[in-house]
């Protein structure tokens, strides 16, 4: 009992000794790592982005222009054909036949022609002897009235044999005319029986098989596209529409960008993407919509585009401008409000609001807001693009990356 009242005393003096001594000193926590870059200036178009559809520059049925059968088929469905390329063959047999007796016509008016002019020589040498024999009856001053008038008759009548003559060669010549363009249109019709493509592109498949019987200038037998160049028809709204009257004074000649649906973005041409020109403008807004469509002429070399395919447009709308950019990673969105993090001279973080624009790639374009002050970027600030969650304004950082 002596001792444990003994040891009382002594833990009361070693507690009282703990209680009095300094706590350790308190390490401020080290400055959030961050990295920066620099904004980098660059001439940038203003643009707006649309949806379209592109559509074959041309579209040819084939037709035949001749009524046969189909006696054979050249093609292979769905494949790329050029200008004048076989497509179909018809059955000449009937076209040859006529070609043969328009050409036998020929040759028998050039033989009545041969004849005509035989009867016109003929002719010619009767009339002047009966010329010269009614001037030889006249000048005799012995011949008898009968005599004189029987001579004139002679040459009246050889006179009108030369003229039925000339008339008979006319006909003969007109016959030759009308059997020579028989034979032209006979040998067109042959002709018409192989049936070429109109122009180069994709074909589809063929509407008869072999054997069938096509209609002139009726029966469908395929259809030919034309994809290289491609059209792509949007349709822009009226604000829009205006804007480019007042900037350009029309946008017939505007370059577009066109994205294909597994596109991300536009690629440069040699990259995949497409460029187009403007070359039509509609005459008039759709009354429901308020909208004017546009057309584009648009390269197609390896057919990457197909008709009916539904693309992505993207036309500039303003004068290129020097505009600043940020990395996307770099804004960020405080209730709506864009804003970047900048790193001052003391390696302090400021707060900047900004107004954003486009996007160019990865980067996006910066402006300050209107009507507001210390907002923006400079050229030479350094945004934070890393670590942007871990900081807050006014706080001290350490900064890594361009200065």
């Amino acid at each position: 009992m002596k001792r444990l009242l003994l040891a009382v005393p002594v833990i009361l003096a070693v507690s009282l000794g703990a209680c009095n001594r300094p706590p350790p000193p308190v390490t401020p926590p080290a400055p959030p790592v961050v990295v920066v870059k620099s904004p980098r200036v660059q001439s940038v178009t203003d643009y707006q982005d649309f949806t379209g559809r592109a559509k074959a520059s041309d579209t040819v049925d084939i037709k035949p222009r001749v009524t046969g059968h189909v006696q054979k088929i050249h093609f292979a469905e769905g494949g790329a054909v050029k200008a004048g390329e076989p497509l179909f063959d018809l059955d000449p047999g009937l076209y040859g036949t006529e070609l043969a007796r328009a050409e036998a016509a020929v040759v028998q008016a050039k033989a009545l022609v041969v004849q005509e002019r035989a009867k016109i020589r003929q002719a010619t040498t009767v009339l002047t002897t009966t010329h010269k024999d009614y001037e030889r009856v006249r000048s005799l001053s012995v011949a008898s009235d009968a005599e004189r008038v029987l001579a004139e008759g002679k040459w009246e009548e050889a006179k009108a044999a030369l003229e039925v003559a000339k008339a008979g060669e006319k006909t003969a010549d007109a016959a030759v005319v009308v059997a020579e363009r028989m034979v032209a249109q006979a040998e067109k019709n042959m002709a018409y029986t192989h049936i070429l493509a109109p122009k180069a592109g994709k074909i589809g498949r063929h509407m008869l098989d072999e054997s069938a019987l096509a209609k002139s200038d009726e029966t469908i037998l395929a259809t030919v596209v034309v994809i290289d160049p491609m059209h792509v028809y949007f349709d822009v709204d009226d604000r829009t529409d205006l804007r480019l009257k007042r900037l350009n004074g029309s946008v017939l000649g505007s370059q577009v960008k066109i994205g294909l649906p597994d596109q991300e973005g536009f690629p440069e041409t040699k990259d995949g993407g497409f460029t187009g020109t403007v070359t039509f403008r509609d005459t008039q807004l759709t009354a429901t919509t308020g909208t004017i469509t546009l057309r584009a002429d648009v390269p197609n070399p390896k057919g990457m585009l197909t008709p009916n395919l539904f693309v992505r447009v993207r036309l500039p709308v303003g004068e290129p401008k020097q505009s600043v950019l940020v990395p996307e990673e770099a804004v960020g969105t405080d209730q709506g409000l864009k804003f970047v993090y900048v790193v001052n001279d003391k390696d302090e973080v400021e707060y900047r609001q900004v107004k954003m624009g486009l996007q160019v790639g990865t980067d996006v374009v910066v402006e300050p807001v209107p009507g507001k002050a210390n907002t923006g970027v400079q050229p030479t600030d350094r945004v934070i693009v890393e670590g942007v969650q871990r900081v807050r304004k006014g706080m001290k950082v350490t900064v890594k990356g361009a200065q």
